[in-house]
């Protein structure tokens, strides 16, 4: 039992170990530790990493037209406001009608900023937000248990081949080597325990990115068509909603025209 714990013990210390130096190895190049390497998970990782970026980019983006937007409905409606309150002179009552169209004109094109073009922003945003937070956040969770039991993978992989050479070094025979001969034989169960278990989810990681990019390709260009449409229909009701100008010179408000 307490050979089992020390072992137990060793192996979480060089993992640890293990860890350590592909981080730093990574970092600054210091140490060359080894590793396993599966090239198509490899991609597939790298894959991931794009696609958040683009997901991620894609949302802010979208987060900014929103915002834009309603800062835009805002203005229209305190210009709109302003145009109807206007104290325009009696006697330019021409005025007072051009600036009466203009505050019903921005009002209804704000109503179509909430109703009509919002609406598919927000619908856009909330698949970018949720793909990224939840579908490609699944993905990146089997990805660290991936990194983690392949470096579990590599630690027992050095263990075993340690432990022989300690076999090879002890006299044939002698209580150290039975000793050693016992030890390698759960060193090399729990080998096949962490492969198995590192199989699994290199499969897994490969599927859940091939997964992520179906569904992009399936649902993305369905919202993107969608905002488009909300887009046209709301440009083309912009233009409904103010008439014609007359063929004279629009007058502008100043403070001649507009009683104080």
């Amino acid at each position: 039992m307490v050979e089992s714990h020390r072992s137990s013990f060793g192996f979480r210390l060089a993992v640890f170990n293990q860890a350590f130096k592909e981080q730093v190895n990574a970092q600054f190049g210091f140490f060359q530790p080894v590793k396993t390497v599966d090239p198509k998970v490899e991609e597939a990782i790298s894959q991931l990493a794009s696609l958040k970026r683009y997901i991620k980019q894609s949302e802010d983006s979208v987060k900014k037209m929103i915002n834009g937007m309603r800062i835009t409905m805002a203005a229209q409606q305190q210009f709109s406001i302003i145009s109807k309150e206007a104290k325009i002179k009696r006697d330019d009552t021409d005025l007072k009608k051009k600036l009466s169209i203009i505050g019903d004109s921005l009002g209804s094109n704000s109503k179509d900023i909430e109703c009509l073009y919002l609406p598919a922003l927000e619908n856009f945003h909330d698949w970018l937000k949720t793909f990224l937070d939840k579908a490609i956040g699944d993905a990146e969770e089997s990805v660290n248990k991936y990194n983690n039991v392949r470096t579990e993978l590599d630690t027992i992989n050095q263990i075993i081949a340690q432990t022989k050479e300690r076999i090879g070094d002890e006299v044939a025979g002698s209580q150290e080597q039975r000793r050693l001969s016992l030890l390698l034989k759960e060193h090399e169960q729990t080998y096949k325990s962490k492969k198995a278990r590192y199989d699994l989810l290199s499969e897994q990681v490969i599927q859940k990115v091939e997964l992520l990019e179906t569904k992009r390709k399936a649902d993305m260009p369905n919202y993107l068509q969608s905002m488009y449409d909300s887009m046209r229909v709301f440009y083309s009701q912009s233009l409904n909603h103010f008439p014609e100008s007359s063929a004279r010179e629009i007058s502008i408000p100043t403070p001649s025209t507009v009683s104080q």
